[in-house]
């Protein structure tokens, strides 16, 4: 699973643009409906299910990786 892959095609906008700081202030595209679709393609490809605390963590494509890291998922 690469998290940067999944953020881009759910917003629509190259892969390569996604970087480790992008973030919904990046992409007038990623929108609150788009954020939870992100989080949900990523707990069912990981096969978990994140908490609350965890979900408002995620502001950012580090913060995703962050606590995927922390979950020991690892090639994100």
């Amino acid at each position: 699973m690469k998290v940067e892959k999944i953020i881009a095609q759910v917003i629509d906008v190259p892969e390569a643009d996604i970087k480790r700081d992008s973030s919904p202030a990046n992409f007038g595209g990623w929108t609150s409906l788009k954020q939870l679709t992100i989080i949900s393609i990523i707990e069912s490809e990981a096969g978990i299910k994140f908490t609350l605390p965890e979900i408002k963590r995620m502001r950012d494509v580090e913060g995703i990786i962050n606590v995927l890291t922390e979950r020991g998922i690892v090639n994100v």
